[in-house]
């Protein structure tokens, strides 16, 4: 997938001046490495990203009373 990703964001910066990413889910957090990692990223919009942070519970995961 990060090839995948590295890929397009080379032929998007070849296309213009400005490379605008969106992600849904787990290309949300494709998005966001790509972001962080490529310089050639201007913005980029996350929807829903896919991401589980370290010590944080998940609502599934919370003890029951």
């Amino acid at each position: 997938l990060v090839d995948h990703v590295n890929t397009c964001i080379d032929i998007a910066a070849g296309l213009g001046e400005q490379v605008w990413l969106f992600g849904l889910s787990a290309g949300g957090t494709l998005a966001a490495w790509a972001a962080a990692t490529r310089a050639e990223v201007n913005r980029v919009v996350l929807a829903a990203p896919l991401v589980a942070p370290k010590g944080v519970l998940r609502i599934n995961d919370r003890p029951r009373r």
